[in-house]
Formats: structure tokens, C-alpha cells, sequence
């Protein structure tokens, strides 16, 4: 990562932005749109599926990538988060159902460029859909929970 990474973090307008996290080790960062902010506020639920998606986004900045948390508009399909530069979708899933199913709807229809996909095990079917997927040219990195250090590229 790069050394300005703590610049570039604290650039981003207050205004419209929250400095979500910073990783001195690391340098990666999160940081999240007022947008967001207010959906995350809307209702239970979106409280729920921001923080998840906010935890999501700390373990990948914990490993040195830089996240912005993208706000959402209401009936428009768009990406979660700009993952060092690029478009990105995040899922998390416990089996190998509908990842690929997932995946493409992110790069066809929301715009995304790669997943960021958080898995609560592994195992092989998961792997081999993760196999498919490139086969497919879609890209991403993954996590398995509990073992949050170890980030791996797909």
C-alpha cells in the first residue's frame, strides 16, 4: 500500500463522508457515504445490513485495501463499495448456493467490477464455484468468518 494512504483518508470531506476506519499497520481505510449513512438509519434492517457490510469492509481494509462505501439510490442497481479503485459487490453466504447466481447479477446488472465475498465456512463446493467464476472472468477476493486475517484473491 501506498504511504499517502492516511492523507488520502483524511481528505475525504466530513460533509459527505464518514472516516469510517484506518489501519495504521496496514494502510488500508473505510470510509462511507452520507448517503449511506441515512439508508443505514432508515429502519432495523438497514442497520443490520450496514454494519455487516461495514465489518465486512474493516477485515479487507485491516489487510492493507482501500473501501468506499457507496450510498444507495432507491431502485437504481449499483455496487456497494469502490475497492481500490474499482466497482465492487459484497455477499456473504454460508454455502455454495447461488454464489455464482449472485456474482453475475453484481457485474451485469449493479455495475460491479469484482465480489468481495465473506463466507461463513468453506468447503468444496464453495471452492469449486469460486473456480467457476474465474473460468467466467469475475473476480473478487474472499474471507472465511473466524479467520478473518487471511484474505484470498479468486
Amino acid at each position: 500500500m501506498q504511504k499517502d494512504t492516511k492523507i488520502e483518508f483524511d481528505f475525504f470531506d466530513e460533509e459527505l463522508y464518514e472516516r469510517t476506519f484506518y489501519d495504521e499497520k496496514s494502510k488500508g481505510y473505510v470510509v462511507t457515504e452520507a448517503a449511506r449513512l441515512q439508508t443505514a438509519n432508515l429502519n432495523k434492517q438497514e442497520k443490520q445490513k450496514s454494519d455487516k457490510e461495514k465489518d465486512m469492509c474493516i477485515v479487507f481494509a485491516k489487510a492493507g485495501h482501500k473501501i468506499v462505501r457507496l450510498g444507495e439510490k432507491p431502485r437504481v442497481p449499483s455496487p456497494d463499495v469502490i475497492f481500490d479503485n474499482q466497482k465492487a459487490d459484497l455477499k456473504r453466504t454460508g454455502s455454495a448456493n447461488n454464489i455464482v447466481k449472485y456474482a453475475v447479477h453484481a457485474i451485469r446488472e449493479q455495475g460491479a467490477e469484482q465480489i468481495l465475498f465473506q463466507f461463513d465456512t468453506m468447503n468444496r463446493k464453495i471452492f469449486n464455484e469460486l473456480k467457476r467464476l474465474r473460468k467466467m472472468g469475475i473476480h473478487g477476493y474472499y474471507f472465511i468468518t473466524n479467520y478473518e486475517s487471511d484474505i484470498y484473491p479468486f
